[in-house]
């Protein structure tokens, strides 16, 4: 699907001359804006002060009686169609109006909190000093693309090692985190930088 598509430095500064200073709502935001970020960090563009609205955040305060609070599942509570879920223009609008029946429940004599709102320049770059050992290890696999076996304080498998497969390290406002495929849920998680308490080589059949 995207093969042939443009480069990530031919895509993102006018995607970002598009977006402006405009406040942007994302659903998952710190996880989209977090890559954005990230590229922005490696080509070396500026940070700008647009705002960014979290439906996903906002949902989970203001939306009762749905399933859970994935995108598919809100669009379902919400009567929205979203016939394919997944692709770029689809889940934009699906998230849009997630977003605007979202609104509804916020009471309409004031505004947003500041907590409910991200702004961009406040996802940093990568904090080496964070955990320098730790984030300099993470690197190598990263480029690697390598299986290692990390030991995570917290989750289902707090303090046991668990097989991932690293995909980036990514800047939040509350300190970086490693963006990977689990391999014993198989699904893309986020881990706190600060929270990986061990990494070792991988161990096949081995969560100790």
């Amino acid at each position: 699907m995207v093969k042939d598509s443009p480069s990530i430095e031919e895509v993102l500064p006018k995607f970002l001359e598009f977006c402006g200073t405009h406040t942007l709502v994302a659903h998952n935001a710190k996880f989209d804006i977090g890559f954005i970020v990230f590229a922005m960090h490696q080509l070396k563009i500026e940070l700008h002060k647009a705002k960014v609205y979290c439906s996903c955040k906002l949902s989970r305060k203001y939306v009762k009686g749905s399933e859970n609070h994935k995108l598919s599942s809100l669009c379902k509570h919400f009567d929205i169609p979203l016939e394919n879920h997944h692709r770029a223009l689809d889940d934009t609008i699906a998230c849009l109006r997630v977003f605007a029946k979202t609104l509804d429940g916020v009471k309409s004599n004031r505004q947003l909190k500041e907590g409910e709102i991200l702004n961009i320049q406040d996802f940093r770059k990568a904090n080496i000093a964070e955990a320098p050992e730790t984030i300099q290890k993470l690197q190598e696999h990263i480029s690697k693309q390598e299986i290692i076996d990390i030991k995570y304080k917290g989750g289902s498998y707090k303090g046991k090692f668990r097989p991932i497969k690293p995909v980036a390290l990514l800047p939040m406002p509350a300190g970086d985190v490693l963006y990977a495929h689990c391999l014993l849920t198989d699904i893309y998680k986020s881990f706190a930088i600060k929270k990986i308490q061990e990494i070792r080589e991988y161990v096949e059949n081995d969560s100790k």
